[in-house]
């Protein structure tokens, strides 16, 4: 799995974790860069020939993206990939 890679990135050449606040700036402010309900958007209305697309809102999926990936940064930043953030079957809540 590609995140138990990221979480045995070590800094050099105290090989300490990485912090969480370079976690939150590669997994999240960079790639939405204060844009997040924004490239949601964007990239549901680019699926949505394909996808059958459920009523939650644009908002919310970006604020949900945002704590995911808050708490990813917190697992990583401790060494942990974080495999209990993934659950086996997404709640329809979850699907666009």
């Amino acid at each position: 799995m590609h995140l138990n890679f990221l979480a045995a990135i070590r800094i050099r050449p105290a090989a300490t974790l990485l912090p969480q606040r370079d976690w939150l700036t590669w997994l999240y402010t960079v790639l939405f860069d204060g844009n997040e309900a924004e490239y949601a958007g964007a990239l549901i209305s680019r699926y949505e020939d394909d996808y059958q697309r459920n009523d939650t809102p644009v908002m919310l999926i970006a604020e949900r993206i945002e704590r995911f990936h808050t708490k990813l940064a917190e697992c990583l930043a401790k060494g942990d990939a974080g495999p209990h953030l993934l659950p086996a079957e997404l709640p329809n809540v979850f699907r666009v």
